[in-house]
């Protein structure tokens, strides 16, 4: 009896674990606009967009574009979701990790190992008639 209740304990555990991370990757699937890089705000020349397009149960491109008044910056590549709170980006062999602090519908906040933190807003949400 102690070992069917240790088998289905074990099993519910690994689907409800394999549902959250998939929660996240759809909440991640979108256009996320940045609002805020370590507390402060872009300004009202800066724009920073970045858009996650899911492929597979935790892999998928993204796009991460920068613009600014002189240049506009664009890096694109692949991304891997892992464990939940780490999501790898990948553009021409260099690979970044990003620890994910915080995410719903609306909010994303990242942070990555040179101790940058990063606040988006889901653009669903960010334009969202209150």
């Amino acid at each position: 009896m102690k070992k069917i209740l240790s088998a289905i304990l074990a099993v519910s555990l690994l689907a409800s674990s394999c549902s959250k991370e998939a929660k996240l990757n759809r909440r991640l699937d979108g256009i996320w606009h940045v609002v805020l890089r370590n507390h402060k705000g872009l300004g009202v020349d800066k724009n920073e967009i970045i858009f996650f397009g899911k492929e597979k149960n935790d892999k998928g491109k993204y796009t991460w574009t920068y613009a600014d008044s002189t240049k506009i910056w664009e890096e694109a590549g692949t991304y891997e979701l892992k464990k939940d709170k780490l999501i790898t980006l990948t553009s021409k062999g260099v690979v970044t990790p990003f620890t994910v602090v915080y995410y719903s519908k609306a909010d994303l906040t990242l942070t990555n190992d040179a101790g940058d933190i990063i606040e988006a807003k889901s653009r669903e949400y960010l334009y969202k008639k209150q």
